[in-house]
């Protein structure tokens, strides 16, 4: 069985190794950039747990029914991910995804079952019909931008997904909750993590006022300072020695 490849190599054709069964590879080589359509379809012994770092393109199906492949991130280059490319990857353990990718295509993680919570990444535009379907360990999906239009199936048979976290406001984007039965989706959460920033700022700015008066000019405290309890005048004795 094949367990390694050239250094050299810096692509990866279309059908390169379909339906390679006992091919045993553990990794690439990190030159490579592109992986092409079908190049590793029904390779079932794959047992990579990483893909190069330089790769900016990976083809329709590339990965599809790959059932060892264990990959926890992808390429920071990848902008796309086409039809199927990781379907049936049972595997397959991502949580997030790169920040420049722009869109998920069909069937991308249909069945890969070791999806567990996922951060869709802030660039998404687009993302394909039944992208995450049966993804039975799915239990949370967070989205960090908003997306105009999702199929209504992306998410069909995620029996454990509970909660869908969203950016935009309820009706804003058409056939939620997407295919997720059992979901609940928070709608505008990204807005309402805003508002405890901007609470926590406030404080931050009363404290600092505070302490600015009852400091003397030499950067002594002041005998009225605070409610003049043991932990006040601790946190402001350290202010002090801080200004």
């Amino acid at each position: 069985a094949l367990t390694a490849l050239p250094s050299g190599i810096t692509s990866i054709g279309q059908y390169a190794f379909r339906n390679c069964s006992k091919m045993a590879l553990t990794s690439l080589p990190p030159g490579i950039t592109s992986i092409g359509q079908y190049a590793f379809l029904n390779c079932y012994q794959l047992s990579l747990t990483t893909l190069p770092s330089g790769i900016t393109s990976i083809g329709q199906y590339a990965f599809n029914n790959c059932q060892r492949l264990a990959l926890t991130s992808l390429p920071s280059g990848l902008t796309s991910l086409p039809t199927a490319a990781f379907q049936y990857c049972p595997k397959l353990a991502l949580t997030t995804f790169p920040s420049g990718m722009t869109s998920i295509g069909d069937y991308v993680f249909r069945n890969c079952y070791q999806l567990s919570s996922i951060t869709l990444p802030p660039a998404l535009t687009s993302i394909g019909d039944f992208a995450f379907a049966n993804c039975t360990g799915l239990e949370t999906v967070r989205f960090t931008s908003t997306v105009s239009s999702i199929p209504n199936r992306v998410f069909s048979g995620c029996t454990k997904l509970s909660t869908i976290y969203v950016p935009w406001s309820q009706g804003q984007v058409a056939n939620a909750p997407w295919g997720a039965s059992n979901a609940t989706i928070i709608y505008l959460y990204i807005r309402l993590f805003n508002w405890w920033y901007i609470w926590w700022y406030i404080w931050w700015f009363w404290f600092w006022q505070k302490v600015s008066i009852f400091l003397t000019a030499d950067h002594t405290l002041s005998p009225l300072c605070c409610c003049g309890c043991a932990t006040c005048m601790a946190i402001l004795t350290f202010a002090a020695s801080i200004l």
